[in-house]
């Protein structure tokens, strides 16, 4: 039986909805991801540790966030 132009485009709604919903989980883990290296950068900072690798992560975050 052939598919209904309602059920192509349910299936297509469904399919874009999965997309975003994807796409704002994977933002959302940077954004956070982000936020830890920024926290963990102030942290080494505060005691002085070596900061070259949060910085190197930060940086990373930056470009790939914005």
């Amino acid at each position: 039986m052939a598919k209904s132009n309602a059920d192509i485009q349910r299936n297509k709604r469904a399919k874009e909805k999965a997309l975003l919903d994807r796409i704002g989980a994977e933002k959302r883990s940077l954004i956070v991801s982000k936020a830890l290296a920024e926290a963990l950068q102030v942290l080494g900072e505060r005691h002085d540790f070596s900061t070259d690798r949060a910085k190197q992560l930060n940086n990373h975050l930056k470009n790939n966030i914005g």
